[in-house]
């Protein structure tokens, strides 16, 4: 025994000692029976409310802790996480230990003697080891191992914390080994391993057992640390640190979710703490004082946790500020605020498309043609749009009048000139490759200098653009920001670099604009019958959500446009902002993407499995922006609105496809399905790993087990394009300009299958290829959204692509803000809104 009687009395006898008995022993029960009483930690039961306060369902009867935000269990798993966290600790304390004591006593025993270097060497590694940063090395095990099993924290942890122990040893051994009784023995003719472990083991394990019962009370802290930062344990499988970081965004509203981690976490490590203290004053022949309130001082922290806990109200939301009498005459004038989440640097329409640049552009940059509330594309700069019938010419006339920002008329030449700008090869825009069917796009790409061919200026107010094909889809193009014509100022190349953004013809023109910061934006245009009304628009940049979401509340901003989940949630279960609240759907389509070229998903049967196994419409509980989808054209896309739906849940017809593949599985014994796990690629602290999360429990059900592979944005994106190197996972697409032909021609098109291909599920079909070929030249538009329901079809039955959900963004308006409907396309539009002076503070 390594206590004598007397010491197990110094230890039960001091009140520290025995709490964190109590307390160890508490966390042990609790993960070694814990998990036997209660449900799957995994399983999500959706269809239980939200609270009104956004957060997920509360504690009940059937879930004492209520549910995490994919709606599992918590109880679940905090008791599973409490199995796993201090598996973990346990055995990386053990190794830990094992080599510790193992390097520290063959450091002690050789020192001052022959073979020094044994001992210079051991402790030239621990210096070693302590130098280098802690995270770095544990992160750079992990990624040479390339999992995250608790075995494999484990691992990392053990490998990363002997030094403190090894110090500790080699100084104890060094005490012992000038001993009379070690100097008697080595002279008797003992053997140095007889010395070693009859007389200095014996000697350093009470010290051991000190610091080894402290040691796990720190593993189990350094677990929780590396699982927070999302660096620990693989999901789903719980572990409070993970536990942690999924609540965090719920503090404010559900304090539980955050406390029930933290509490354990906190219980753990004090109970081992005073453990490790009591363990060190009971083997202590000296007569130490014990600490007088330790134990008080425990029992008042872990206290006020728990009254924080049960005394947290969610904070409220303010309501709106009184809304003005209706009126529906327009006001003209007043100043709009607004903010956003992302640090623009670049306005340029050449360069800057998407988000919030799309909406800045739509009021300084007016483009040739535009869309209407009903998605439909009509003139803007244009008069009119002629097309031949051959459909290779596309003649625009462009209006009266029309004036750059600077005073310059804006005639066809000057639409010709900004389309050159922005396909010069010196221009780094993005969209260039949209424009190559324009004839001679090619040759001027490699020689800009004898003018882009196939744009022809055929008198002040004409301009032509020639095709080498035809091109149904070629007018939405003229409706982009990168044929927006912009002042001859702007230059002969769009440079990201530039000191003063470009000018062009929109309703609104600069007046000030700070790189990343923030821009304001004053009318140019007279007042028309739909707008522009208000005088200036004014955009702060790089603004956290949240922080938008006080200043709202405050009324220093008209608009909310960036919403974190959490306060979507909260607003869209708020009566009070129902008349301010407008929903834009955005046009993306989140898939899951089955590799077509290697197994397991070469076999069509099991990718039928995989779409009829999954159901996306439970995504919609988790965050009211997910919205299910079951085609790979958004609704958002301008066509016919009856769409038929293309892919269905139907877990009976899942099972057969199982079963056609040759992995029958049975539900109710759990036994047959594909017999390895398959890796699914996603990105790591997103909602596509959460919708992942839930993807791999419903796929479970029909006998395929998923195992998240989790990669930076990067990596993600250079693996999933490479041929081979993943088999499923989740893709991510959103519509360069809204055409049908921006989703299937990149994402399902077999020309270019390369390293660096869109279309990741290396999907070949001739049938396919010839289909959307067809569609792409076809003018008649009702002939050519046939076509495309076609290649629906056919994507519905070879699945390549399981199309799962898409977004739609919740945005939020002052009630003195008039006007304002989301727009099917350009998103947040305001050229039409105006402000109501009578209510506004």
């Amino acid at each position: 025994m390594i206590l004598d009687p007397e010491q197990r009395r110094r230890l039960f006898g001091d009140p520290s000692a025995r709490l964190g008995f109590a307390l160890v022993t508490l966390v042990a029960l609790a993960a070694l029976v814990g998990p036997w009483l209660v449900g799957d930690p995994n399983t999500s039961h959706f269809g239980l409310p939200r609270r009104p306060s956004g957060a997920p369902p509360g504690p009940s009867l059937a879930h004492p802790l209520g549910l995490d935000p994919l709606y599992r269990d918590v109880l679940a798993r905090l008791l599973h996480g409490g199995r796993i966290s201090l598996s973990i600790a346990t055995g990386a304390t053990a190794l830990a230990s094992v080599l510790g004591v193992g390097l520290g006593l063959l450091a002690g025993y050789y020192h001052g003697t022959r073979r020094r270097l044994v001992d210079d060497a051991v402790m030239r590694l621990v210096d070693v080891a302590l130098a280098f940063p802690y995270l770095i090395l544990i992160t750079a095990i992990g990624v040479a191992l390339d999992r995250a099993d608790a075995l494999t924290i484990a691992l990392i942890l053990g490998l990363t914390s002997w030094t403190g122990i090894a110090r500790v040893v080699r100084a104890k051994a060094l005490a012992v080994k000038r001993q009379d009784y070690v100097a008697a023995s080595r002279a008797l003719g003992a053997t140095s391993g007889r010395i070693v472990l009859s007389h200095l083991l014996p000697a350093v394990a009470p010290v051991v057992l000190v610091i080894g019962s402290q040691a796990i009370g720190q593993m189990i802290l350094a677990e929780a640390v590396l699982s927070y930062l999302t660096v620990g344990i693989d999901p789903p499988s719980a572990s409070w640190g993970r536990m942690l970081h999924e609540a965090e965004g719920y503090l404010g509203i559900d304090p539980l979710l955050v406390a029930a981690p933290g509490l354990a976490i906190l219980l753990a490590v004090i109970g081992f703490a005073r453990l490790g203290e009591g363990l060190n004053r009971a083997l202590d022949a000296r007569d130490r004082p014990r600490p007088r309130y330790g134990a008080f001082a425990d029992l008042a922290v872990v206290s006020a946790v728990v009254v924080v806990v049960i005394l947290g109200r969610p904070q409220p939301f303010a309501a709106p500020q009184a809304a003005p009498a209706p009126t529906d005459t327009p006001r003209i004038g007043g100043r709009l605020h607004l903010a956003t989440t992302t640090p623009l640097s670049v306005l340029d329409p050449a360069l800057a498309y998407h988000g919030d640049a799309r909406t800045i552009g739509d009021l300084v940059y007016a483009t040739l043609l535009t869309w209407n509330h009903d998605g439909e594309l009509v003139p803007d700069l244009a008069a009119r749009l002629e097309r031949a019938e051959d459909g290779k010419r596309f003649t625009v006339t462009l209006r009266d009048g029309l004036v750059f920002h600077d005073g310059s008329p804006l005639r066809a030449a000057d639409v010709k000139r900004s389309l050159e700008r922005t396909l010069h090869p010196q221009s780094p825009c993005p969209g260039a490759q949209l424009y190559q069917g324009i004839v001679g796009a090619a040759a001027f790409a490699a020689d800009p200098t004898a003018g882009l061919a196939g744009v022809v200026v055929e008198d002040e107010r004409r301009v032509t653009f020639r095709l080498a094909e035809p091109d149904a889809s070629f007018p939405a193009l003229l409706g982009l920001g990168f044929a927006a014509p912009v002042c001859a100022s702007a230059g002969a190349i769009a440079d990201p670099k530039a000191a003063a953004p470009p000018c062009g013809a929109g309703p609104f023109r600069i007046e000030r604009f700070v790189r990343g910061e923030q821009l304001s934006l004053r009318r140019q245009a007279s007042p028309g019958p739909e707008g522009p009304f208000v005088d200036a628009i004014d955009f702060t940049f790089d603004m956290p959500a949240r922080t938008q979401r006080y200043r709202f509340e405050r009324g220093e901003l008209d608009f909310l446009l960036d919403l974190t989940g959490i306060d979507a949630q909260r607003y869209a279960a708020d009566a009070r902002w129902a008349p301010y609240l407008a929903w834009s759907r955005q046009p993306i389509t989140h898939s899951i993407f089955l590799n077509t070229s290697i197994p397991p998903f070469s076999d069509v049967h099991l990718r039928r499995a995989v779409a009829f196994g999954v159901d996306p419409a439970v995504l919609s509980e988790v965050r009211p922006d997910v919205v299910e989808a079951t085609r790979l054209m958004p609704p958002s896309l301008p066509g016919p609105r009856d769409r038929a739906p293309m892919r269905r849940h139907d877990p009976a017809a899942a099972l057969e496809e199982m079963a056609r593949a040759g992995f029958a599985f049975d539900p109710a014994t759990g036994r047959g399905g594909y017999p390895e796990p398959i890796d699914y690629l996603t990105v790591p602290d997103s909602f596509e790993q959460a919708a992942a999360e839930i993807f791999q429990q419903q796929l479970a059900a029909i006998g395929l087990r998923l195992r998240l592979r989790l990669l930076s944005f990067s990596a993600y994106l250079g693996t999933i394009s490479t041929p081979g190197a993943a088999r499923m996972g989740w893709r991510g697409w959103a519509a360069d300009y809204p055409d049908p032909a921006t989703f299937f021609e990149p994402l399902l098109t077999s020309e270019g299958l390369e390293p660096g291909t869109q279309n990741v599920s290396f999907f070949r079909s001739p049938a396919m290829d010839g289909l959307l070929a067809q569609a792409h030249h076809t003018l008649d538009p009702e002939a050519r959204f046939a076509l495309y329901e076609r290649a629906e079809a056919m994507l519905a039955a070879e699945a390549p692509l399981v199309p799962v959900y898409g977004s739609r963004a919740l945005e939020v308006h002052q009630p003195w803000v008039r006007g304002y409907a989301p727009h099917p396309v350009l998103g947040a539009r305001l050229r039409a809104v105006w402000l109501d002076a009578e209510g506004r503070p």
